[in-house]
């Protein structure tokens, strides 16, 4: 997400679209925080719920916070508040951005407030890390609001805290074979399982998170699964039990999650155009590789044991690509055709096959 609030950055300085309008003289500078608070200072969450815990920031600004969390073109809306676990417990995300709107004053001197979602397994103690605001000027605040003496925290008790399993079958799929998807949701202090609900399957390729590509229903012994076609598996895939509609970053948020990255073998083939070659002459070794995302196909020949590259091509657009074998002596020369391991793909060789050289 980071990444694509950078790169469009970078994007919009090259291209002269970043500048900002001329406006007049800022009054004060940069917005100030002159309290922050939750409105609780512990809470219980059991199982699959999900606790909301309010997070409210008193900011001042002369020249008024600038306001961009309604506005649906802005690429990272403010102002914002990082919530992060004091110690996070092994495998918990130790951090969630709430957006903030003005809940009470003005612009100019005001509370603005969010929400903070919170499941069982954020059992621990949680803070806020980070705040960021514009004025209307374009002052920026950044920072961690302790610096302006402001640090309350919050504690989370959870219980029968869900656990979800995930996994693909097979672990490495054929191109453009279809897979299985599947796992178990269970309570992790009793093992007994969560049964009839609904299993969000996730794409996580995409920078802001994240693209719903199937559902499934636990069984009643927790168990659920889905199959889906190729065309179907992302890179990044996400089973994911979904909260409320969240007002984070990600607009997503997971009361459980579990993430896997997928891997797939290219549907690769090749062939010489001749199979019996005199002494140093030279042959074609053509074929396809799908899809036709691969970028290079390199022969190799099986030297003492070793495949060894020899020679290397380039993949066209349609996915052919076309090599030269020239065999150094007499004898059976044994080759094949490999396609390096690309985005989710794995290193795939073709069938050895086989060129005598008289």
């Amino acid at each position: 997400m980071r990444r694509a609030a950078v790169t469009l950055s970078i994007a919009l300085i090259s291209l002269g679209l970043s500048s900002i309008p001329a406006r007049a003289a800022s009054i004060d500078g940069a917005p100030q925080i002159k309290g922050l608070q939750f409105d609780t200072s512990s809470v219980s969450v059991f199982g699959l719920n999900v606790a909301t815990v309010k997070v409210s920031v008193h900011l001042t600004d002369g020249d008024g916070v600038d306001d961009s969390v309604n506005d649906a073109n802005s690429l990272l809306p403010t102002p914002f508040i990082t919530i992060q676990h004091i110690a996070p417990p092994l495998g918990v995300d130790d951090s969630q951005i709430a957006f903030l709107t003005l809940a009470s004053g003005t612009i100019y001197d005001g509370w603005w407030q969010g929400n903070v979602y919170v499941p069982s397994h954020y059992n621990g103690e949680m803070h806020a890390a980070f705040v960021e605001a514009y004025d209307t000027q374009y002052n920026l605040l950044q920072g961690d609001p302790a610096s302006s003496g402001f640090d309350p925290h919050f504690s989370i008790t959870g219980t029968h805290r869900p656990s979800l399993s995930s996994g693909l079958s097979p672990q490495i799929i054929q191109y453009p074979n279809s897979a299985q998807f599947k796992g178990r949701l269970i309570d992790s202090d009793t093992g007994a399982p969560f049964s009839g609900v609904k299993i969000s399957i996730l794409s996580g390729d995409w920078d802001f998170c994240c693209p719903v590509v199937k559902t499934a229903t636990t069984d009643s012994n927790g168990y659920w699964g889905v199959t889906l076609t190729n065309n179907q598996i992302p890179l990044n895939i996400g089973a994911t039990v979904l909260g409320p509609s969240a007002d984070t970053l990600q607009r997503r948020f997971f009361v459980v999650s579990n993430w896997k990255v997928s891997r797939m073998w290219w549907a690769v083939w090749a062939k010489p155009s001749a199979s019996r070659l005199r002494l140093g002459s030279t042959t074609t070794v053509y074929g396809s590789v799908a899809p036709a995302a691969a970028s290079v196909a390199e022969l190799q020949r099986l030297v003492s044991g070793v495949w060894k590259t020899v020679a290397q091509a380039p993949v066209h657009s349609s996915g052919r690509f076309y090599l030269t074998a020239h065999p150094p002596s007499r004898g059976y020369q044994r080759y094949r055709v490999e396609i390096p391991g690309s985005y989710g793909f794995v290193t795939t060789a073709t069938r050895p096959f086989t060129i005598y050289v008289y």
